[in-house]
């Protein structure tokens, strides 16, 4: 009885001194002085933990380094008196670890104890183990759903993105073949100018392709200057190079030019310039054209 009373007494005095709580810092070596009642000595020792790692103890005086910004769980000693049987546990007195280091003016707030920690009943004492998944699995728990979901559709969306343009090129690749690779309607010498009448009733033109068209009808117009006035490798030529050859020569060449220059000239617009036009002009485009092969397509 008595023995309880004054290690009471002694708590008191300690708590009223203001040395029951130490402040050292992270990393700092504390010395931490267990109440030990007058003729008894301390029997157990204190084994490291991950907040603290004990450097030294002789009898109730531990020195150890903190290694946690908490209050330091420091488990109870045993002390062992004269008497046989007369044993008893000395609680330790709170360690603060307060300060990040003791040059920095930055204070983190102590925690009043360790985190509680809730098992249900029934349940083993390492039950919550498992969900530590830094110790169990070696890294940070996966990403939530939502994260996954993100993913997924930002995925989805640049493959969508990807493909629309890869569509956009080919696409723009087949508009710009489809005057250079197709054969088209094929030229009649009793009756030229149906070749290019033929075109009226093509895709192109009920698509309003007139890239497309307006190549056709070009192929029809070097092919009326290959036969008609002997343009060599028409087909290599450019529409400049082409007026330069029928300026020159006989007068023929200059009256076919000056009949079919507003022609070239919008052929060369609607091929290489993406100009643009309506139906009624094509039609009309394509008139002309027919009433010039027939015109100027040699007879034999």
């Amino acid at each position: 009885m008595d023995i309880t009373r004054g290690a009471a007494l002694a708590a008191l005095i300690l708590i009223a001194t203001g040395a029951a709580a130490l402040e050292p810092g992270l990393g700092d070596t504390v010395r931490v002085v267990y109440d030990v009642p007058e003729g008894y000595s301390v029997d157990s020792r204190i084994d490291p933990a991950p907040e603290y790692f004990p450097l030294d103890q002789r009898d109730g005086v531990v020195t150890l380094l903190a290694l946690a910004l908490d209050t330091l769980p420091l488990p109870p000693l045993r002390a062992i008196g004269s008497l046989e049987g007369d044993t008893v546990m000395i609680e330790p007195p709170p360690v603060i670890i307060a300060r990040v280091r003791q040059d920095s003016s930055m204070t983190v707030l102590p925690f009043p104890g360790p985190a509680p920690v809730s098992i249900p009943p029934g349940l083993p004492s390492d039950y919550l183990r498992p969900l530590m998944f830094w110790v169990e699995w070696g890294g940070p728990p996966p990403p939530h759903l939502l994260v996954w979901i993100l993913l997924a559709l930002l995925a989805v969306t640049g493959t969508a993105i990807a493909l629309l343009i890869l569509h956009r090129r080919r696409k723009k690749r087949r508009g710009a073949g489809t005057g250079e690779d197709r054969v088209g309607p094929a030229i009649d010498e009793s009756s030229p100018g149906d070749a290019a009448r033929a075109l009226l009733d093509s895709p192109e033109l009920a698509n309003g392709d007139w890239k497309g068209l307006y190549a056709a009808m070009d192929r029809l117009l070097r092919e009326l200057a290959a036969a008609g006035f002997g343009l060599p490798d028409q087909r290599a030529m450019t529409h400049r190079q082409m007026r330069d050859s029928l300026r020159s020569g006989e007068p023929r060449r200059a009256e076919f030019l000056e009949s079919a220059e507003s022609l070239m000239s919008e052929i060369s617009m609607q091929r290489y310039a993406d100009w643009g036009t309506t139906r009624d002009r094509a039609e009309s485009d394509l008139r002309l054209l027919g009433s010039l092969m027939d015109e100027w397509w040699p007879r034999s």
